[in-house]
C-alpha cells in the first residue's frame, strides 16, 4: 500500500473513478485514501479532543462522536482537525449513489465557489463583516486565484480557501459538491477546517452549505 498523504489536501486536476459506482473524486489525496478506505478509517492520527471530553485517534472514533458532539474550540485542538477532514468525506462518498452526468460538470468549479457560494450558510471568521456583501466575488479585499476546483482568497490577515475534492449524486438523489474549507489568519494561530456538503442545481442562484456529516 502507498503511504498516504498526512493532511490529504494536494488538488488534483484530473479525476478517476473510485470504487464500483464511480464518485467523481478530484482530489488526490483522498482518491489514495477512497481505494485504501479500511486502513485509512483505522489509521491512527493525532489526537483530537471533543467538547464533552473524549478524545479519539481514528475515522471510526471520531465518527462515532461527530454524530452528537462537538469539537473542543481550543486553537491547537482545531488545528489537528484538519487531519481528520477525510473521514468526513469518506462517509459522505460511502452514503453517495453515483457521479453526477459528465455533461454537468461545469468548466470551473472555483469559478462558480466565488460567486455563488452563500458565505452566510456556515460558520467562519468572515460571518462578522459580510453584510449584504456574503459571496467571495464581493468581497473585494483580494484578488481570487480560481483553480479547476478550488479558489483561494488572501486579504492581509486571512486566507480562505474552498477545494471541490467530489462531485457525487448523494443519497437521497440530488447532485452535491464536497468541499473542504480551510480559514487560516495569517498574524495569530487561528485555524478552522471543515468539510462542507453543497447541494446544486441547475440554477444560478446562491448555494448554501451544509456541514458534514
Amino acid at each position: 500500500m502507498k503511504r498516504l498523504l498526512p493532511l490529504l489536501l494536494v488538488a488534483a486536476c484530473t479525476a478517476v473513478p473510485g470504487k464500483p459506482g464511480e464518485r467523481e473524486i478530484f482530489n488526490a489525496g483522498l482518491r489514495q485514501a477512497w481505494a485504501n478506505e479500511a486502513q485509512t478509517m483505522s489509521a491512527v492520527r493525532p489526537p483530537l479532543r471533543f467538547a464533552n471530553g473524549r478524545t479519539v485517534r481514528d475515522c471510526h472514533g471520531y465518527l462515532a462522536e461527530r454524530g452528537s458532539g462537538t469539537i473542543d474550540e481550543a486553537v491547537n485542538n482545531r488545528a489537528i482537525a484538519q487531519a481528520y477532514l477525510v473521514c468526513d468525506a469518506l462517509a459522505q462518498l460511502d452514503q453517495a449513489k453515483a457521479l453526477a452526468p459528465a455533461a454537468a460538470l461545469p468548466p470551473s468549479y472555483g469559478r462558480e465557489l466565488l460567486q455563488r457560494l452563500d458565505l452566510r450558510s456556515f460558520p467562519s471568521s468572515l460571518r462578522p463583516r459580510l453584510g449584504e456583501k456574503f459571496t467571495l466575488a464581493a468581497i473585494g479585499d483580494a484578488v481570487p486565484q480560481i483553480e479547476t476546483h478550488a479558489v483561494t482568497l488572501e486579504t492581509e490577515d486571512w486566507r480562505y480557501r474552498f477545494e471541490v475534492i467530489a462531485d457525487i449524486v448523494a443519497a437521497d438523489g440530488g447532485r452535491e459538491w464536497l468541499v473542504w474549507f480551510s480559514d487560516e489568519a495569517k498574524a495569530g494561530n487561528y485555524r478552522g477546517y471543515a468539510t462542507l456538503r453543497l447541494p446544486v442545481s441547475t440554477s444560478r442562484g446562491l448555494i448554501a452549505a451544509i456541514a458534514a456529516p
